[in-house]
């Protein structure tokens, strides 16, 4: 069984990519005796699919984080680092209207939400960013899990160690190589803080965003509508 990472581009890829790197580090074996005998890799996959049944047969975690503190990542990523059109060309108040804006990352959450809900990925466990800023623990044990590590290697002390490798100081150390500019907006690991969008829009642009969510999240809306 292959094990599959997966997020919306700025949800968190780099840092669940690092706990699963700590992880295989610090376990006996690897990851698991499957994972590391069939030679596989922990996979991370932020394309957008719209259809899950080609994962039926993957053991997969999903990392979700609010649509709003995403596509103010996300524009950071294209505006800056990626200069892609047409983000390079608008500033975040227009960008965020576009169909590659808020649109796309809502999109995203409500597909995987009704895959869910018709059990196309019957093998998947959420990890919820915002959570994960509060306590990575019971999370990084909800991975190594459905990654099917036995439950008594994950020790306190193992936590305790994967979440030291895991900071987000050690993320930037990881992924330094595509940080090669002293401009920090446009790192792999920009800000690594959860429900600060606010501070990137007018009070106009944030009425907006927070209505589209609240009217076209289907899923999750428990988390962020």
């Amino acid at each position: 069984m292959r094990n599959l990472l997966i997020s919306f581009p700025r949800s968190g890829r780099a840092w669940t990519l690092t706990i699963a790197a700590a992880l295989s580090e610090l376990l006996p074996g690897g990851m698991t005796h499957q994972h590391r005998a069939n030679g596989a890799a922990v996979h991370s996959r932020s394309r957008y699919k719209s259809c899950k049944r080609g994962l039926s047969n993957f053991n997969v975690v999903l990392t979700t984080r609010d649509p709003r503190d995403v596509v103010v990542s996300y524009w950071h990523l294209l505006h800056f680092r990626q200069k892609r059109s047409p983000a390079v060309d608008m500033e975040l108040g227009e960008w965020v209207r576009q169909d590659e804006g808020l649109a796309y990352a809502v999109r995203f959450l409500n597909d995987w939400g009704l895959a869910i809900a018709k059990n196309q990925v019957p093998r998947i466990t959420l990890l919820n960013y915002e959570g994960m800023k509060v306590d990575p623990r019971p999370y990084i044990v909800d991975m190594a899990r459905r990654f099917e590590v036995d439950r008594d290697l994950l020790t306190p002390a193992l936590l305790d160690e994967v979440v030291k490798r895991s900071t987000a100081e050690a993320v930037r150390r990881r992924f330094a190589h595509s940080n090669g500019e002293p401009d920090s907006r446009m790192h792999s690991v920009r800000r690594a803080e959860a429900g600060v969008w606010r501070e990137y829009f007018s009070p106009a642009d944030a009425e907006w965003v927070d209505d589209y969510v609240e009217e076209n999240l289907l899923y999750f809306r428990g988390q962020y509508a």
